[in-house]
């Protein structure tokens, strides 16, 4: 075994010596083979990575003001990050097996991503804002426990403060979910929790002060790449509404 087995860290310069110094790139790797590359333009970024294990791979690019990353790694893992705006947050744990990759990309100001991916092959697009235009006080939770889960979900709009964020949560425990998630405007809100196996739910919501709640359980014993439950959802308007809870046994 051994340390700092391969880094790369770039740092770039918007205007002066100062705006580097300023930036904060903290890199650890235990193990062999791990490839780190971390590019902050901009002043008071703060990109934190540590990898375990063999053969992983980090990219990090900071463009703006006081972004933070954190990210863990133990394995065969993929993680690549851009952030286009100021005082944006990410935390990544790709922990306890191999083969879990994750893209995040966040354009506007002060949005978080909390991604935990416990497994193995599991994969997650997390998206904040794009170049049509900025978000603003999204947030995105994604915790994915065992192997072959997916989730693919895009966030855009701005909210007055963090109390009244475009939020949503997803949950996936269990092996095979997927969920594909679209929120645009103020004050949206998804809860996705699906356990057992092979679950499948894709949403969209547009507008005010949406909301959904879904819960899909059970065990499930078909053919390889066969879906259990599954449930689609769409609201465009104002002070929407979905609950939709289904169990298989």
């Amino acid at each position: 075994m051994r340390k700092l087995s391969l880094i790369a860290v770039l740092v770039f310069v918007c205007s002066s010596l100062t705006l580097a110094q300023s930036n904060i790139t903290d890199v650890t790797q235990e193990g062999d083979d791990n490839f780190t590359e971390v590019k902050q333009i901009g002043k008071e970024n703060k990109a934190t990575t540590s990898q375990t294990g063999n053969s992983g791979e980090i990219f990090v690019t900071q463009n703006g003001i006081e972004n933070v990353l954190n990210a863990t790694q133990d394995g065969d893992d993929d993680l690549t990050t851009n952030t286009l705006g100021n005082r944006n947050e990410i935390t990544v744990d790709q922990i306890n097996g191999d083969f879990n990759s994750a893209t995040i990309n966040q354009q506007g100001n002060q949005n978080k991503v909390n991604l935990t991916q416990d497994g193995s092959d599991n994969r997650a697009n997390l998206t904040q804002g794009d170049a049509g235009g900025g978000s603003k006080f999204a947030e995105g939770t994604v915790n994915q426990s065992g192997d072959f889960n997916y989730a693919d979900v895009r966030q855009y709009g701005n909210v007055a403060s963090s109390a009244t964020a475009n939020t949503y949560t997803i949950d996936q425990d269990g092996t095979g979910h997927s969920t594909f998630g679209w929120q645009e405007g103020s004050d949206n809100s998804a809860t996705i929790d699906q356990d057992g196996g092979s679950q499948y739910v894709d949403f969209t919501q547009y507008g005010v002060a949406n909301s959904i709640d879904v819960t899909q359980s059970g065990a499930f014993s078909g053919p390889a790449g066969a879906i259990n439950n599954d449930a689609y959802i769409y609201q465009d308007g104002m002070n929407n509404e979905a609950i939709i809870n289904q169990s298989s046994f």
